[in-house]
């Protein structure tokens, strides 16, 4: 009974070893690549987190685009409302077709020199009824030109049978510096 017993021990030996030997080879083996998939799991992850940055990057650019495209908008408006001393002419034709759309007559529109680089003082006489001159006002207000009017001098005139305003306007218009 003892060789059986000495057979099955060696046996379970052989196989103890075999197995230790499995282990062995199987942890300096494998260990390398399962470390080596841990660093690339790690890099992959360091990856995905520079992805998703990149992405909300790209998020906050077009949201940057959007604003800069109305601000672009907002620059072209402001170009036409501040123009420059090439453009002065032109805003003396604009307050004269404003005026006489308004059912006035220009007697003089005249632009002084001034000491300030962003303000062109113009003064304006005009002719007509009370109606036609609000009526100018109202489009002096709403032009897309930024215009403050330093004075308003008015005189009535009889002319054949009715009523009708003189009057003098001192303008400041904005120009671009």
């Amino acid at each position: 009974m003892d060789k059986p017993t000495v057979r099955s021990n060696s046996q379970y030996v052989i196989t103890v070893l075999c197995l230790i030997i499995i282990a062995a080879v199987a942890y300096y083996v494998i260990n390398p690549f399962v470390s080596e998939l841990k660093e690339v799991n790690i890099k992959l992850s360091a990856k995905n987190n520079q992805i998703n940055q990149t992405q909300e990057k790209i998020i906050a650019l077009q949201g940057l685009q959007t604003q800069f495209n109305a601000q672009k908008n907002l620059v072209s408006k402001m170009v036409v409302a501040a123009p420059v001393d090439a453009e002065m002419p032109e805003i003396l034709v604009m307050i004269q077709n404003m005026a006489v759309a308004s059912g006035l007559r220009v007697s003089a529109i005249q632009p002084t020199q001034t000491s300030v680089k962003t303000m062109v003082p113009v003064t304006v006489s005009l002719q007509g009824n009370y109606n036609s001159f609000t009526s100018f006002l109202t489009k002096l207000e709403n032009n897309v030109r930024p215009m403050n009017i330093k004075t308003i001098n008015l005189a009535l005139a009889q002319k054949e049978g009715s009523s009708e305003i003189n009057s003098t306007l001192n303008l400041e218009i904005l120009k671009a510096d």
